[in-house]
């Protein structure tokens, strides 16, 4: 059992030797310096907190494990406010990141797994509206995406059809609230009836399309600038 012991404590003895740091400052030009934890045994890797400084502001602070970003990371504007805040892991994004305006306002949120688009994607205007709504999953888009104009009418909206990921259905709309245009896509080519609206919601154009192909002009006010 003592034998045993000894073994063990040898093997934490040898880990934590290994993982033993010291503090590096590395000047990569004559504005940009790094400056953090390396191994003791091989400086080329960081192991610990890390800083990066321009002209002597901070830009960059995080940590790192074995020389791969790990945990919070925060990127810094030149006027000190944060530009963006989230995780790695490994070296990949993951979990919550949040990205700012320079003057400080949130300008969107986003969730990655391991560096893929996951769940809800959140852009806001810098009065605080919603810019935009999108879903992601492994960094495809999947169900309903909207876009906004900065009252916050919807400009935009998609849904990716459930069954099809390459069918779309859009309409996109005037700033007023009424509908411009809708229409389907399959494969990146109208599929299915188009129509599109004057500002005060009449009906301007009705079309219908094959893949692409124009099939049948139900009505035409302006069919040239389709």
């Amino acid at each position: 059992m003592k034998k045993y012991l000894l073994i063990l404590l040898v093997v934490i003895n040898l880990k934590v030797k290994s993982q033993e740091t010291i503090i590096r400052v590395h000047k990569i030009t004559d504005e940009l310096i790094c400056q953090g934890f390396v191994l003791k045994s091989d400086s080329s890797i960081y192991h610990g907190a890390f800083a990066m400084f321009f002209e002597g502001k901070k830009i960059a602070v995080g940590n790192y494990s074995m020389g791969k970003k790990s945990g919070k990371w925060t990127r810094f504007y030149p006027n000190g406010n944060p530009s963006q805040i989230g995780f790695f892991v490994s070296d990949l994004k993951h979990g919550k990141w949040q990205y700012f305006y320079q003057s400080g306002e949130l300008a969107s949120t986003i969730y990655y797994n391991r560096n893929n688009k996951e769940a809800k994607w959140i852009g806001y205007y810098k009065n605080g509206n919603k810019s935009a709504e999108l879903n992601f999953k492994n960094n495809n888009p999947i169900g309903e995406q909207a876009y906004y104009y900065n009252n916050g009418q919807i400009a935009f909206y998609s849904k990716v059809d459930s069954i099809n990921p390459r069918k779309i259905i859009v309409g996109r709309y005037f700033e007023n609230n009424n509908l411009f245009e809708s229409y389907t896509m399959l494969n990146n080519e109208f599929d299915g009836e188009y129509k599109r609206y004057f500002l005060n919601g009449v009906l301007k154009d009705h079309f219908v399309f094959e893949r692409g192909n124009l099939k049948e002009v139900i009505e035409s006010n302006n069919i040239g600038r389709l």
